[in-house]
């Protein structure tokens, strides 16, 4: 299988990617994000370093996923820490205009044969909680990262998962509330977790029998 982690950031992709690795015994695949050359100017001032960050992010994560259709071919289950679309809820928030409409083809044209996931677990959190936990993994580019970009960006997520078989077809989705969840050092807390993803695992698996 070939699952994939998505929401808002800060709101614990990488943590719960890590965690369903080890349930699944499967292998991870970790988005490109301190590499990223333009991420501190796109901090910094938005508008004049979007385009470059965005196509940055997007050169990177489709090399990773010709990489991952080789992994999947061999009969692994892969775990990643984002799916696909965030290049386009992204780029809906930072582009604009002719800028936005040349990266959307260059999208199209470089994700149509890729792998897509066999399931989506969307992760939300309410914005005091983010901005907390981005607060606490203290990374040195997010220090100084503006409230309402992620206020934002939340509702750019709330869009595309409002109506995901606008976006992710017929791939099903898992939307899963951590604003409670202590999903680092509860061990009950991880063990629900997991029994969640099983349960729908299981449906998944049933519906295409």
């Amino acid at each position: 299988m070939f699952i994939t982690i998505e929401g808002v950031i800060g709101v614990g992709k990488t943590t719960v990617t890590r965690l369903l690795t080890e349930a699944l015994h499967g292998e991870t695949l970790f988005e490109i994000v301190e590499e990223n050359p333009f991420l501190k100017d796109f901090y910094t001032d938005r508008d004049a370093w979007a385009l470059q960050t965005e196509t940055f992010f997007l050169l990177n994560r489709v090399k990773q996923l010709e990489d991952v259709a080789k992994r999947l071919k061999a009969g692994a289950t892969v775990v990643s820490d984002y799916n696909l679309m965030k290049n386009r809820i992204f780029a809906g928030l930072t582009l604009t205009g002719v800028k936005r409409d040349k990266y959307m083809q260059l999208f199209a044209i470089l994700t149509s044969d890729l792998p897509k996931a066999d399931m989506v677990i969307y992760l939300k959190a309410d914005h005091t909680t983010v901005m907390e936990r981005i607060r606490r993994r203290n990374r040195s580019f997010e220090r100084n990262m503006d409230p309402d970009y992620i206020r934002r960006l939340a509702a750019e997520y709330e869009i595309y998962f409002a109506e995901p078989e606008a976006y992710f077809g017929t791939t099903p989705i898992l939307t899963v509330d951590t604003n409670n969840l202590d999903l680092v050092s509860s061990a009950a807390d991880k063990q629900s977790f997991i029994d969640q993803v099983h349960q729908a695992i299981g449906k998944a698996c049933a519906r295409t029998a």
